[in-house]
């Protein structure tokens, strides 16, 4: 099933191929809650057992049928019950979304939500063949990713406090993301008087280009640029700073996100050419010219070796091992061996979500605030 308004290659082979309107995801997605929930065709064990919330789901969607999801995502009401009957009654089954619908809408929170809970009452979770939960899920001991160490490595509260956003999007905030538009705006404000940025053309990856050549160019007192490109931003920079290349660096490769069946050491091919330096080393730098002592790391290399440090291995120790490689164990159904079988406030998969109850926002979008196909 290719759930796409493009018709891309995959779509012309697929059984089905829902040529959806772009932005209505949402829509589509509880409209197949409903079929799903309403003819009976969910995991009843798993649900039973393992799931939260699910009588306020069932509530929460009896609106929501195929024909009002037909008005609104321009799909006939057949093709959406032919999807929710071909998704629930074909197990194991794996749901793979990225960014279009995932990241990139309005409405892209609600839509992973919604395909999470899909996942969910089918029981398709941590099951073979279905969607696999991030192995730190149950706090196995196994290797720090790169954009999950902020969980090894707790910067002070008022660090986090003073992130921009960190009030207006706390969720956000707990996995230590900037939010660009309120950066923007605090560098035009003066809030903000420095700026690096790492393999980031920011006048060009964001919105209303002008205006942000404009605040850069006149309102940041110092600008500093790592990169492989003279790019647009990198022209206004005070400092530019040639980045090392991959064959520059060494690295430890791994899938992007959990569970990484395998984690390979790639050591470095050259010394970086010229002044190129790699972005970690400058970080690093950094910080202890500024005093900083969060991170625990005096070099590239000691930061590569805490990374493996649940391994009780080195870098230079995994470089060594036949293909340079670590092989995870595959294990499916986690949560049945373990004490709390996720870690949610509730243990269970919550349907209804009790972190987003507590921030004072909806279970998900009413059908008034989805676009209507026209």
């Amino acid at each position: 099933m290719v759930i796409d308004p493009r018709p891309i290659p995959m779509a012309r082979r697929a059984d089905l191929w829902l040529r959806i309107r772009p932005g209505t995801d949402t829509a589509l997605g509880l409209a197949m809650h409903n079929v799903i929930i309403s003819e009976g065709l969910y995991d009843k064990g798993f649900v039973e057992g393992y799931c939260s919330g699910f009588d306020k789901l069932k509530e929460h969607i009896r609106g929501c049928t195929p024909e009002w999801a037909a008005e609104i995502t321009g799909l006939s009401k057949e093709d959406i019950v032919k999807a929710a009957r071909m998704y629930a009654t074909n197990k194991p089954a794996c749901i793979y979304v990225r960014l279009g619908s995932g990241a990139q809408q309005i409405t892209s929170t609600q839509t992973c939500r919604a395909i999470s809970i899909l996942i969910g009452i089918t029981g398709n979770v941590d099951a073979k063949g279905g969607n696999l939960l991030y192995y730190r899920t149950f706090r196995e001991a196994l290797f720090w990713q790169v954009y999950l160490m902020f969980w090894g490595i707790k910067p002070p509260a008022q660090v986090n406090e003073r992130r921009i956003g960190a009030k207006e999007y706390p969720l956000m905030h707990k996995r230590a993301i900037c939010n660009i538009p309120g950066t923007v705006r605090a560098m035009d404000d003066g809030r903000v008087r420095a700026l690096w940025c790492v393999a980031d053309n920011l006048i060009v990856a964001e919105a209303d280009s002008k205006r942000i050549w404009e605040i850069m160019k006149n309102k940041l007192e110092f600008i500093f640029v790592s990169d492989f490109f003279m790019t647009p931003t990198a022209e206004l920079a005070d400092i530019v700073l040639p980045a090392a290349f991959y064959p520059e660096c060494d690295l430890l490769v791994a899938a992007f996100g959990h569970p990484s069946s395998h984690v390979t050491a790639s050591k470095r091919v050259v010394e970086p050419l010229e002044e190129c330096k790699d972005d970690r080393e400058v970080a690093i730098e950094i910080a202890k010219k500024m005093g900083v002592d969060v991170a625990p790391w005096e070099s590239v290399k000691d930061f590569l070796d805490w990374r493996l440090k649940y391994q009780s291995l080195t870098y230079d120790e995994l470089c060594k091992r036949p293909g340079s490689r670590i092989t995870f164990p595959r294990k499916y159904k986690r949560y049945k061996g373990s004490t709390r079988p996720f870690s949610t406030a509730s243990g269970k998969v919550e349907l209804y979500s009790s972190v987003f109850e507590a921030r004072g926002l909806t279970l998900y979008l009413s059908s008034g605030s989805l676009p209507r196909a026209r």
